[in-house]
């Protein structure tokens, strides 16, 4: 399972109005993310297994870090986008947009 390919998820997800493509997703990852735990065990291996496991799962976790990090800051850029056309939009209309909800 691909975790670039989440902000694909989140955007197809959004243009269909279909949030289970991504709690699918999520779920997948989820599932392969057990499976290589049970399978890669760390505890009570040979040192070189050990070593070599513990060497693939940073990489694995910090590719999941990098995600969830790009995955807020798509979400912040989103939300700043909607909020100014919204006021672009109610400005256009004649009236003072709100500052809060």
């Amino acid at each position: 399972m691909q975790l670039a390919i989440l902000p694909n998820v989140i955007e197809s997800a959004a243009k269909r109005h279909e949030p289970s493509l991504l709690v699918n997703y999520l779920m997948k990852l989820a599932r392969s993310v057990n499976s290589n735990l049970h399978s890669l065990r760390v505890k009570d291996q040979p040192k070189d297994y050990a070593e070599t496991r513990l060497v693939f799962f940073f990489f694995f976790f910090f590719q999941i870090i990098i995600t969830i990090i790009t995955f807020f800051f798509f979400i912040q850029v989103f939300l700043k986008s909607i909020r100014e056309a919204l006021g672009i939009g109610i400005r256009i209309l004649g009236l003072p947009p709100l500052d809060r909800m």
